[in-house]
């Protein structure tokens, strides 16, 4: 069964501005720096923007010493954890943007996907995710998906503090 999960990140900026920012390489290039400052290893694999929107697609390398001792027998040894995003252009008219992303290791049977809407709040501006994973794994699969979905919690909670540090950084 695929669990859900929706996450808010609040910025003190615009829309118009937090989406400017976030499309830029150098937003990708310092965000790979924490990880790497973290002991993560990360790399960018592709980073494009044009009239079609943003692409950014990075890479997590990792091993089952980094997961919960029951997702180890599904991701033994070294594996990568591929992310891919798009964000549309951004909405000048309704003060947003869109967006969709997903997550893959190969040969695991899991899937991570989800949209992003990114629009003014009266403070600021939120970016919310909306998140759906699937394990397709007998007897254990809705374990691994709340394993999962508490991960990307962390993790989206990590990178929502440090895109509003980077923000108020370079504003």
């Amino acid at each position: 069964m695929t669990k859900r999960m929706a996450f808010d990140v609040e910025v003190g900026v615009t829309a118009a501005v937090m989406y400017r920012d976030f499309t830029t390489i150098r937003y990708w290039e310092d965000l790979v720096v924490r990880y790497r400052e973290e002991a993560t290893q990360t790399e960018i694999a592709h980073f494009s923007s044009d009239d079609t929107g943003t692409r950014v697609s990075f890479a997590h390398i990792l091993t089952a010493a980094d997961l919960p001792a029951i997702a180890r027998p599904v991701l033994p040894g070294t594996f990568v954890v591929t992310r891919e995003q798009h964000f549309d252009p951004f909405d000048e008219e309704g003060g947003l943007a869109t967006g969709r992303y997903r997550a893959t290791v190969p040969h695991v049977p899991v899937d991570i996907q989800g949209d992003y809407t990114l629009m003014d709040t009266a403070t600021g501006s939120r970016m919310r995710l909306e998140t759906r994973c699937t394990a397709r794994v007998p007897l254990i699969g809705g374990q691994i998906e709340s394993l999962l979905i508490g991960g990307l919690k962390g993790l989206f909670a990590n990178e929502g503090e440090f895109t509003a540090h980077w923000i108020a950084a370079n504003h």
